[in-house]
C-alpha cells in the first residue's frame, strides 16, 4: 500500500506530466509496475463508506476517519491510474483491463453509498423504508448543504475521474462489462439534487458511450426512462444546464438533446472524398497507390446517401422512442407520481432550445412530438387524460410557432448585411501563397477547395437554369410556376456554410458542438430535395400543406374516422400541388439538390486541410452568437416544422366536435393561447366556424370558453366586431 501523502504527491505530478505531454517519455514496464500497485490501492478502499448516523459513539467516529484515509487513498489511486491513461502517445501496454474496471467499480460505489446520500435525502436509506420508495418531494425538502470536508474533496475528485473516463473511451474501447457500468454509473446523477457539477462530467461520459457503443443504446434509454420519477424537483436544482445568462434548462433535457446529436456521427472520408473528386485527374493518377485509394474511396462514395440518412433516420427514431415512452407515462393510471408537470418542463426546455444553433435536435423533437401529439388526441380510444394532455402541449407548440412568426424578424437585408460583412472580412482574412501574395481572384472570398467548388457550383447552376441573369427570378418555362430564384439557394449554401464554420471554431471549447455539425450535415443533407422543392413550390398556394409531412402523416393513421378524413384531405391536396409541378422544374430541384449535397460533403471534416501553395490557413469565424442564432432561425424558417401552424390548429379545430366533453374544452383552451399569441388568428373563416360550433356547444364549459375567448381579444381588433358579433347576440 501507498501512503496517503505519498498517493497526493504521486497524483499531482501525473496531472503535471500529462498537462505536459511528457508521460509517454516514461519507460512502459514502470508505468505497467504501477498500474498494478495502484489498482491494489483503489480496491482497499472500493467498498466502505465513511457514512455515519449522528448518534454514534466516538469510537465509530474514529472508524469514520480509518475509512475515509482508504477511500481517498482510492480514489487519488484512481486519478493518477486514469491520468496516465488519459495522456497521449501511450503504449497499449498501459490499458489494463482489471486497473479500468477497477476505478469504474470504485467510482460507482462511492457515488451510490457516499455523495449521493450526503447530498440528496432521497438516496439515504433508512431503518422503515428501504430504497427509494416514499414521497421524493417530502424528502428532499430536509435536504442540506454538504459542509464536511471530507465529502467536499471526494465529491470534486470522483466528479474528475467522471470526466477521465469520459476521455478514455475516446482512446480504448473497453469491455462491455465497464461499458454497462458506466451508462449505469453516468445516468444516475441526473436524478440526484445538487451535484451540477458532476451532470456536466456525466453529460459528456453518457454522451461518449451513446456514440461509441450503438448495442449499449436501448438499455441507457431505458435507464433515463426508468428514473424520470426522480428527476430533481426544487427551484434551484430543477434547471441548472445554463444556456447564456439569462436562460437555463434541465439537465436532462441537455442530456437527450445530447444523445440524439451524436448518433449522427459521420466518417471524415465523406470529405475527403469530395475534395480528392475536384483533384485532375492527371494527379491522381500519379501512383497506384492514388489510384486504389481512389477505387476504395468510390466504393465508400457509391453508399454515402445510404450512411448519412440511415443515420439521420436513426436519430429521428431514438427520438421518436424517448418521446412516446415519456408521453405514455403522462397517461398512465399505474403510476405513482404524475407525469404530466415534469413533460410540461421538458417540452418548455425544448422551445426554449429551438433555433438555437448548438441545439439542431430541438426543432426534430418538436417536429416529431406535433405528429405524437396529433395521433395520440385524435384517436379517440386513448384515455382521456392522455388526450387532454396531449391537446393541451400541442395548444403550447402552436402558440409558439404563431407568436414567432408574429414577432421573428426575418428581414432578408439583415442576412444579407450579415454575408457582406463576412464576406468582406474573408476577402481580407484570405491565405497567402508561399511566395506572400493573395490566391488568385476568382475565388476571393471562399477558403480553399471548399469555396472554389461553391464558385462552380454556382456557374453551374447559372448555366443549367436558363438564359437569367445572376440574381434574377428563374421561371420554369411551360409549367407557369415561378419559383424563387438560385440566388435563395446561393444565400442559404452561404448561411450554412457560416453556421458549420462558426460551430467548428467554437467546438474547441465544447466538443458537443461537433456532433451539432453533423446533425445539421445529415439533417441538411437527407431533406435537400424536399426543402429546396419546398423554396421553389411555396407561391402555389396559400395554405402551408407541405410534401414531407403529409407522406409522414399518411403513414401513421390509425384507423379512426377523423384521421382518415384528415390524410385523405392532405392527400388530395399534395395529388394537386404535385401535378402543377412540371418534370422540368423537378429536374432543376434534383439538380440543385445535388450541388448542395456536394457541398455539404466537403464540410464534414471539420477542419479540412489547407489550400496547395498556402502556407498556412486557420478557419476563422467572422459572426458572433447573435448572429449564429439569427442565422439559424432563417435556416429553421425553411423547413416543415417552422410552418406546420396551420395543420396543427386544423387538428385543433377538428376536435371540437368531439362527444368527450373535456377534449371539446381543453381544445378551446387550447385555441385561446393561441389567439394570445396573435389575435389576427379570430379573422381565420375556420377559426370563425370553430367558435360559432362551440356557441352552440351543449356542454356549458365549452361555451363559457368560447365566450371568453372571443371576449377577451375581440375588443383589440375592432375589425373583427362584425364578424362574431351576430354570433354573441344570438347567444344573449
Amino acid at each position: 500500500m501507498i501512503s496517503k501523502y505519498e498517493l497526493q504527491t504521486l497524483c499531482t505530478e501525473a496531472a503535471k506530466l500529462k498537462s505536459a505531454g511528457a508521460m509517454s517519455v516514461v519507460p512502459t514496464e514502470r508505468l505497467v509496475r504501477l498500474m498494478h500497485i495502484l489498482e491494489k490501492n483503489i480496491r482497499d478502499g472500493t467498498k466502505v463508506t465513511p457514512l455515519v448516523d449522528e448518534d454514534d459513539e466516538e469510537e465509530d467516529r474514529l472508524w469514520q476517519e480509518l475509512v475515509m484515509e482508504r477511500i481517498m487513498r482510492g480514489v487519488d489511486a484512481s486519478l493518477t491510474a486514469l491520468y496516465i491513461l488519459t495522456s497521449s502517445n501511450m503504449s497499449k501496454r498501459v490499458y489494463l483491463e482489471d486497473l479500468i474496471e477497477r476505478c469504474v467499480q470504485f467510482a460507482k460505489f462511492q457515488l451510490n453509498n457516499t455523495i449521493y446520500p450526503a447530498f440528496d435525502p432521497v438516496y439515504r436509506v433508512s431503518d422503515k423504508k428501504d430504497g427509494y420508495v416514499g414521497n421524493v418531494k417530502k424528502r428532499r425538502s430536509q435536504v442540506r448543504d454538504v459542509r464536511d470536508r471530507n465529502i467536499l474533496s471526494l465529491y470534486n475528485k470522483l466528479h474528475q475521474i467522471v470526466g477521465l473516463l469520459a476521455d478514455l473511451l475516446s482512446l480504448q474501447t473497453l469491455t462491455d462489462t465497464a461499458v454497462l457500468q458506466l451508462s449505469t454509473m453516468g445516468v444516475a446523477p441526473f436524478f440526484v439534487e445538487n451535484v451540477s457539477e458532476l451532470q456536466l462530467s456525466a453529460l459528456r461520459l453518457v454522451t461518449k458511450v451513446f456514440a461509441e457503443y450503438e448495442k449499449h443504446r436501448r438499455l441507457l434509454l431505458d435507464d433515463i426512462l426508468a428514473s424520470i420519477a426522480r428527476l430533481p424537483s426544487s427551484k434551484r436544482s430543477l434547471r441548472t444546464y445554463r444556456l447564456n445568462s439569462d436562460e437555463n434548462i434541465q439537465m436532462l433535457t441537455a442530456l437527450v438533446l445530447q444523445l440524439i446529436q451524436c448518433v449522427v456521427d459521420l466518417p471524415d472520408h465523406l470529405s475527403t472524398d469530395a475534395a480528392r473528386k475536384k483533384k485532375p485527374a492527371i494527379e491522381e493518377a500519379s501512383s497506384p497507390d492514388k489510384q486504389r485509394k481512389e477505387n476504395e474511396t468510390g466504393s465508400r462514395a457509391m453508399d454515402r446517401d445510404v450512411l448519412i440518412s440511415t443515420r439521420y433516420e436513426t436519430a429521428m427514431s431514438t427520438a421518436y422512442s424517448f418521446l412516446s415512452v415519456f408521453l405514455s407515462k403522462t397517461g398512465s393510471k399505474t403510476e405513482e407520481i404524475d407525469y404530466r408537470p415534469l413533460f410540461e418542463n421538458f417540452v418548455q426546455d425544448l422551445l426554449l432550445t429551438v433555433n438555437k444553433p448548438e441545439w439542431p435536435a430541438a426543432e426534430l423533437l418538436l417536429s416529431l412530438l406535433g405528429k405524437l401529439l396529433v395521433q395520440k388526441f385524435s384517436n379517440q380510444k386513448t384515455d382521456n387524460t392522455l388526450r387532454v394532455a396531449s391537446l393541451d402541449c400541442l395548444g403550447v407548440v402552436a402558440a409558439r410557432l404563431r407568436r414567432d412568426a408574429v414577432t421573428s424578424q426575418l428581414k432578408v437585408s439583415t442576412i444579407d448585411q450579415i454575408m457582406c460583412r463576412v464576406q468582406q472580412e474573408e476577402d481580407r482574412d484570405a491565405p497567402l501563397l508561399e511566395d506572400g501574395t493573395a490566391p488568385p481572384p476568382e475565388k476571393p472570398l471562399e477558403n480553399g477547395l471548399r469555396d472554389d467548388h461553391q464558385h462552380k457550383k454556382n456557374k453551374k447552376k447559372k448555366g443549367s437554369s436558363s438564359s437569367n441573369p445572376e440574381g434574377a427570378p428563374s421561371v420554369s418555362s411551360g409549367s407557369g410556376i415561378t419559383g424563387i430564384s438560385d440566388e435563395e439557394e446561393k444565400r442559404c449554401q452561404f448561411l450554412q456554410r457560416v453556421l458549420l464554420d462558426w460551430l467548428a471554431v467554437n467546438a474547441e471549447g465544447d466538443a458537443a458542438l461537433l456532433h451539432a455539425r453533423h446533425f445539421y450535415i445529415g439533417q441538411w443533407y437527407r431533406d435537400a430535395f424536399s426543402e429546396i422543392l419546398r423554396q421553389k413550390t411555396g407561391v402555389l398556394s396559400p395554405t402551408k400543406h407541405r410534401p414531407k409531412p403529409q407522406h409522414r402523416k399518411r403513414k401513421k393513421r390509425k384507423g379512426e374516422s377523423s384521421s382518415e378524413e384528415s390524410a385523405v384531405e392532405t392527400d388530395e391536396e399534395e395529388d394537386r400541388r404535385e401535378d402543377l409541378v412540371s418534370e422540368e422544374l423537378k429536374n432543376q430541384v434534383k439538380e440543385l439538390a445535388e450541388s448542395r449535397k456536394k457541398f455539404l460533403l466537403t464540410k464534414v471534416a471539420a477542419f479540412p486541410p489547407a489550400s496547395p501553395g498556402a502556407v498556412t490557413q486557420t478557419l476563422q469565424t467572422h459572426i458572433g452568437y447573435d448572429d449564429a442564432e439569427l442565422i439559424t432561425r432563417y435556416l429553421a424558417s425553411k423547413r416543415s416544422f417552422s410552418q406546420s401552424f396551420d395543420a396543427y390548429l386544423k387538428q385543433i379545430l377538428r376536435v371540437l366536435t368531439e362527444p368527450a366533453i373535456l377534449v371539446r374544452t381543453k381544445a378551446m383552451k387550447c385555441l385561446t393561447m393561441v389567439v394570445e399569441a396573435d389575435p389576427a388568428v379570430l379573422a381565420r373563416p375556420d377559426m370563425q366556424m370553430g367558435v360559432h360550433h362551440s356557441f352552440l356547444d351543449h356542454s356549458t364549459s365549452v361555451r363559457e370558453a368560447a365566450v371568453d375567448l372571443v371576449g377577451k381579444f375581440v375588443l383589440s381588433r375592432p375589425e373583427l366586431l362584425n364578424n362574431y358579433y351576430d354570433m354573441i347576440a344570438a347567444r344573449i
